[in-house]
């Protein structure tokens, strides 16, 4: 869980209620990508469960799991890795 708030609600014309919801400013990143939402239910209530679809996000996580410092280690961990099992292969 991330938080608790209550639905809100955006009038752009007077016939047309759009319900919003608030996130923690902490999420203030994901302001402005596109989402999936899914009606679903969770403990027999009604839920929303949203999906980013936007490609960037993981872009980003991505691009930090290629940290030079990061990737020295895990081919250091898989050459360790290797010998040992040649090792007991010979």
């Amino acid at each position: 869980m991330i938080g608790v708030t209550k639905f809100g609600k955006v009038t752009p014309k007077p016939k047309f209620i759009y319900p919003t919801v608030r996130f923690p400013n902490t999420h203030s990143d994901i302001v402005g990508h596109k989402v999936t939402i899914y009606e679903t239910e969770y403990n027999d209530k009604r839920a929303f469960m949203l999906i980013l679809d936007d490609d960037s996000i993981i872009a980003k996580k991505v691009l930090e799991q290629y940290n030079p410092k990061i990737m020295e280690k895990r081919l250091s961990t898989l050459e360790t890795d290797v010998r040992l099992i040649k090792e007991k292969v010979m």
